[in-house]
C-alpha cells in the first residue's frame, strides 16, 4: 500500500520526538552552565516544530491523501537521522559530533519533503522546517568548534 502526505507528516513529528529525546538525554550528560542552556534551546526548538507539525495536522489545510513518490521519506528517526542514542559513556564533544550529523540528516529530509509537496503552503512549511535545521546545524557547529578551541569568542 502507498504511503501518504499524512503518513509524511507522522514520520516527521517521530523524528521531531526523537530528536528532544536525543537533546534531553544529552542534557543529562551536560556538566557545563552553557552547554546546558544550548541543549536546552535545542529541546525548545524541536517541542516547536513538533507543536508545528501537529497543528498543521489537525487543521487539514491539505489533502493528507495524496501519495508521497519517493518512499524513503518515510524511513524511522534511526535510518533517516541517524542513531537514535548516544554512545554510552559519550562526552559534550562527541555529544555535539553526534547531533551534527543528526541535524544535516533532518534538514535533508525536510528538503526531500518540500520537493514532493504539492501544496505551495506545505512546501513552504518543509523548507521552513529545513532551514531551521540548518540553522541548528550552524548552531551545533559553531559550539563544536569552540568546543575544539578552533574558534574564538567571536560568536
Amino acid at each position: 500500500m502507498g504511503h501518504t502526505l499524512d503518513d509524511l507528516l507522522d514520520v516527521a513529528i517521530e523524528h521531531e520526538i526523537s530528536s528532544q529525546r536525543l537533546y534531553e538525554r544529552a542534557l543529562e550528560r551536560a556538566a557545563d552552565g552553557p552547554a546546558r542552556a544550548f541543549l536546552r534551546g535545542l529541546i525548545a526548538e524541536e517541542q516547536g516544530h513538533e507543536r508545528t507539525l501537529r497543528e498543521l495536522k489537525a487543521m487539514e489545510i491539505y489533502d493528507g491523501t495524496v501519495p508521497v513518490e519517493n518512499e524513503g521519506l518515510l524511513a524511522g528517526p534511526a535510518t533517516s537521522h541517524g542513531a537514535s542514542e548516544v554512545p554510552e559513556g559519550a562526552d559534550f564533544e562527541a555529544i555535539l559530533d553526534f547531533a551534527l550529523a543528526r541535524e544535516h540528516r533532518a534538514r535533508m529530509l525536510f528538503e526531500s519533503a518540500a520537493r514532493a509537496a504539492r501544496h505551495p503552503e506545505l512546501r513552504a512549511l518543509f523548507e521552513g522546517l529545513a532551514g531551521e535545521e540548518a540553522q541548528h546545524h550552524r548552531d551545533i557547529e559553531a559550539r563544536f568548534r569552540r568546543q575544539q578551541g578552533s574558534m574564538g569568542d567571536e560568536m
